[in-house]
């Protein structure tokens, strides 16, 4: 598919120029994205599309619905964001990154229909997915916001159905200051007489009033639809639908049963042809993987002899959840953390929230201009932490270094803060 006349012919070439491109990294609106979805005809796919927008949970909530829709034999994609390892991992058709090639192809689309319309880094990549879904003849599309929702870039489309999954504090420059107003962001993708689904067992007021005036056709954990755990196993339930005694989610937490309440919600709530049964719910339930979702990196690929986690928490309730299960996961020896972070989070409540389980910090920066300087982050350890021991690295590798010198087998490296740290770490876990 790659020609010699198109603007470049190497993935990495045209995501670097993207980055660069447009004048702002992030620009919410869709005035833009719309216009140029419009001249490649993009905007009535022939697929079912399902939106998820939410704070934390998004992604998990794709895996899940992903897994049972493989699992029922249908041709899912998937549009997600950021990545981990590879650009590719942001869209997925048929359970698979899609290849260089598609994506070039795909961006070379973008570039001739837009004309002089600038596109976003994020932009260019939605369309991508967009395309490439409508080329590939998918029967469901599913596409995470990637922040808030009313202005990402996602909402072009009128999703068949929406999901919308725990609301907390972040990207407050964007967004907004408070849950009420981030709440109304993320119902950004609701529609009038549209299925939606709301798996935050608490939301705000205004979000609720908003959805009734709207005349979306809402349904909320808690109260439409519910689930119990039991050891070893938990039950679901529905209207008609009772699901009992399913397996745990592959992904680990507590916090993961809500999820994937909320992703078999919606999976019940589609047409009778691509509604999974609830033998394929427990099967796909099982199976599902997702990288940095509080992952223990296997023992065999890593050349240290102590327990190594990932997980991509990157907000106040993120780290909660994680200090959370932390303190539900014992062992014999310490914990060491190691924290790097974007400069836009609040960053203090990051640290309160793993206090109670980090014996050791190893503070570091990924290679991002978004990071935080390992130096204020050390500055505001020492002030919201006094008598915590940290230890400053430059960057990911050399903590990496400093933790492969002072860690025993029964001690465990925590590694989070941000997309970016976890994917330099795993990184350099598994190739060092």
């Amino acid at each position: 598919m790659v020609t010699n006349n198109m603007r470049f012919n190497s993935l990495d070439n045209w995501l670097d120029w993207q980055t660069s491109f447009h004048p702002k990294a992030i620009e919410l609106g869709l005035e833009r994205v719309s216009k140029v979805a419009a001249q490649m005809e993009l905007l009535q796919p022939k697929h079912t599309v399902i939106t998820v927008a939410g704070t934390n949970g998004k992604g998990s909530s794709v895996a899940m619905l992903e897994a049972m829709l493989l699992e029922a034999g249908h041709k899912v994609g998937a549009y997600t964001s950021p990545h981990m390892h590879r650009y590719n991992e942001r869209i997925r058709v048929a359970g698979a990154d899609v290849s260089d090639d598609w994506i070039i192809d795909a961006f070379d689309h973008i570039d001739r229909a837009r004309g002089d319309t600038s596109l976003s880094y994020f932009e260019f990549g939605t369309l991508a997915g967009l395309w490439i879904f409508e080329q590939q003849c998918v029967d469901i599309a599913l596409l995470e916001v990637g922040l808030g929702g009313r202005l990402d870039a996602v909402n072009i489309l009128d999703a068949d159905l929406a999901l919308i999954t725990s609301i907390g504090i972040d990207h407050t420059e964007w967004l907004g200051e408070g849950r009420d107003r981030i709440s109304l962001e993320k119902a950004g993708v609701a529609r009038q007489d549209q299925l939606l689904v709301v798996s935050e067992p608490d939301p705000p007021e205004v979000m609720k009033a908003f959805l009734q005036q709207l005349g979306s056709r809402y349904f909320q954990l808690g109260k439409d639809f519910d689930f119990a755990l039991a050891e070893g196993e938990w039950s679901w339930w529905f209207d008609k639908y009772h699901f009992k005694a399913l397996p745990d989610p592959g992904l680990l937490g507590k916090h993961q049963h809500q999820n994937a309440a909320g992703a078999i919600a919606i999976s019940q709530l589609l047409p009778k042809a691509l509604r999974p049964r609830e033998a394929t719910v427990r099967t796909a339930l099982q199976k599902v993987h997702l990288a940095g979702r509080y992952e223990r990196l296997d023992p065999n690929s890593t050349p240290v002899d102590f327990e190594v986690i990932l997980d991509v928490a990157h907000n106040p309730d993120g780290t909660q959840m994680l200090a959370h299960l932390l303190a539900g996961d014992k062992i014999p020896g310490k914990t060491y953390v190691l924290f790097g972070v974007m400069q836009d989070k609040d960053a203090k409540v990051m640290l309160k929230a793993l206090a109670s389980i980090a014996d050791v910090w190893l503070l570091s920066a990924a290679h991002t201009e978004r990071a935080m300087e390992v130096s204020s982050l050390h500055r505001l350890l020492k002030e919201t932490l006094p008598e915590a021991k940290g230890l400053v690295a430059a960057d990911i590798a050399e903590a990496w270094q400093m933790a492969k010198s002072r860690l025993t087998a029964q001690d465990r490296l925590v590694v989070t803060g941000s997309f970016y740290t976890v994917a330099e770490m795993c990184r350099l876990a598994i190739t060092l």
